[in-house]
């Protein structure tokens, strides 16, 4: 307490004798009743919380939560009430390292101390949970690829454009070894009846082109449909497409086999219709007819075959 301006608190002892048997609270405790101090007084003078003191006090070290500081209040402590600190913080240390049975008791040194070992919370939240976190992601992108390259593989037995001509001429070689067949590949169908084309049986046999049949006006053949086919961005999907389309009188078919990789696109003309043979991941592309969205052909990952698209729209799936 404060009288006319002057600190009037109760100078401590130089210094205090220390009884062995005594805990370091206990020698604070007793030392500051003697002084007659209070924990108010103490905190003020000290900046140590109340609360900090009062476990001080009753050897509760544990409960303060800065425990690097223990160390620090016990000097501030200790030099306040005239004590010997080093004195003191031995006998905290001593302390601290023995089992109290019961408050009074001598103090024993423990035969075994058993440290234990833990993570501290900071480095794992700093290293390892990170870490976890990328072995799990690149698992799951790994398994991810498979598993669209499975998918997404065209299947190896897929005809090419060049296969499909070879087979076809060496169809047409086993064809003409049989009569029938034979003369079915050296007459056109199209050609008009014997003797109204006014050639010769002797040029017909030589391999001169015969005459076709009335041509049909340019005028009649209706003007190319555009089919476009894009692929979602993040899908890939191969196709099988074959485009029917008339260029003159004759008409003609061309099989395409490709593959569309996310956000790729491919256009195509066709007079006639276009048959899609094959298709994989059926859901993961958009087509537009003549600038007209036609209907999504299945989901994603299914393999759909043989779906046809007029002008109409799609005819079969």
């Amino acid at each position: 307490m404060k009288e006319d301006g002057k600190d009037q608190r109760q100078a401590p002892s130089p210094r205090v004798e220390v009884s062995g048997e005594q805990t370091v609270g206990e020698v604070l405790l007793s030392t500051r009743e003697k002084a007659g101090l209070t924990l108010e007084g103490v905190s003020q003078e000290t900046k140590i919380p109340k609360t900090t003191l009062e476990y001080l006090e009753t050897d509760n070290f544990e409960a303060i939560p800065a425990k690097v500081y223990v160390r620090g209040f016990l000097r501030s402590y200790a030099l306040l009430l005239g004590l010997d600190a080093k004195h003191i913080l031995s006998k905290y240390e001593v302390q601290t390292g023995q089992t109290h049975k019961s408050k009074g008791d001598l103090w024993e040194i423990e035969e075994q101390i058993v440290e234990e070992k833990v993570v501290p919370p900071a480095i794992f939240k700093r290293y390892v949970l990170p870490a976890l976190v990328l072995i799990i992601a690149l698992v799951l992108i790994i398994n991810r690829c498979v598993k669209d390259e499975d998918e997404m593989t065209p299947p190896s037995d897929l005809p090419r454009v060049n296969e499909t001509e070879e087979g076809a001429a060496a169809a047409g070689e086993e064809r003409g070894q049989n009569g029938q067949a034979a003369a079915d590949l050296s007459t056109p169908s199209d050609l008009p009846p014997e003797g109204a084309s006014g050639g010769n049986e002797d040029k017909t046999e030589a391999g001169a082109e015969a005459t076709p049949a009335a041509s049909v006006p340019i005028s009649d053949i209706p003007p190319p449909m555009v089919l476009r086919v894009t692929a979602n961005p993040r899908d890939t999907t191969w196709f099988d497409l074959v485009i029917y389309t008339r260029t003159g009188n004759e008409p003609d078919s061309v099989l395409r086999d490709f593959i569309l990789y996310p956000g790729q696109q491919e256009s195509f003309r066709a007079t006639d219709m276009f048959l899609f043979k094959t298709i994989g991941n059926a859901g993961g592309f958009s087509l537009v007819l003549d600038g007209q969205r036609l209907p999504t052909l299945g989901r994603k990952g299914e393999v759909k075959k043989n779906v046809r698209i007029a002008r109409e729209g799609i005819i079969s799936r």
